[in-house]
């Protein structure tokens, strides 16, 4: 996985995660067994991530220095990219309404109101990913 994200890094807050999750894969992969120093620097880099660490860890670990939480690069978005993206978080929807017409003095009828509807949702936190797709499209 760490490898296919180095070569089509993510555009969103979420290529910061990536980034504090690699480093605590690499602090696994080289510490066969884990040391108490080794644990803190996880807790470290964990204390930003996603969601970050619960209360009760914080309460456990009160001098837990939290590692900055990495810059999301501003890279050039590709159709290629788009496409992926919007795979993944859009929708497309067509919404339909038949409208009767029952007037008197004509045949009733049916007619349609069409709505087309694109949609791609993220956290408000990808805010200017959002307008920079807008503006791209």
């Amino acid at each position: 996985m760490i490898p296919h994200f180095e070569a089509y890094p993510l555009l969103t807050k979420k290529f910061a995660d990536f980034e504090l999750f690699k480093q605590i894969v690499l602090i696994l992969k080289n510490e066969s067994t884990l040391s108490e120093q080794g644990f803190k620097k996880i807790l470290s880099l964990r204390y930003y991530l996603n969601t970050g660490i619960s209360e009760e860890l914080k309460e456990l670990y009160p001098n837990l220095v939290p590692v900055a939480r990495p810059e999301v690069p501003e890279r050039e978005i590709l159709p290629e990219w788009l496409v992926g993206f919007t795979d993944g978080e859009g929708s497309f929807n067509i919404v339909t309404v038949e409208k009767k017409s029952s007037d008197a003095s004509s045949i009733p009828s049916v007619s349609y109101k069409v709505w087309l509807h694109f949609q791609i949702t993220q956290h408000s936190r990808d805010t200017d990913l959002m307008e920079r797709i807008a503006l791209h499209s």
